[in-house]
């Protein structure tokens, strides 16, 4: 963890998974109730679950920047963005025959 120049207390970096409460916030605030049932009927990127069992459930902080980029489009619509912005990062990856 990093530390502030000057001060002895170390500084937490952003975080990479929200929570319901901080992903509807980063997302314009709507109410935690309106959030889930918009992620039940797949309006917004898929949560992940960490942890045993039935874990917690967190969403990608990076996915959640893209889907706004992209204008809040519904979860099918999210995961063919990714999935293209995806391939065109690997055929940039490969080294040039």
């Amino acid at each position: 963890m990093a530390v502030s120049p000057g001060k002895s207390t170390p500084v937490r970096p952003p975080p990479l998974l929200l929570s319901v409460d901080d992903a509807r916030l980063f997302c314009g605030g709507v109410a935690a109730p309106t959030w889930i049932a918009w992620s039940a009927r797949g309006l917004v990127p898929a949560p992940i679950r960490v942890g045993v069992g039935r874990g917690r459930v967190f969403w990608r902080k990076a996915d959640l920047e893209v889907w706004v980029e992209a204008g809040c489009p519904p979860r099918t619509r999210f995961e063919e963005i990714m999935e293209a912005r995806s391939a065109k990062r690997s055929l940039t990856a490969r080294p040039a025959s």
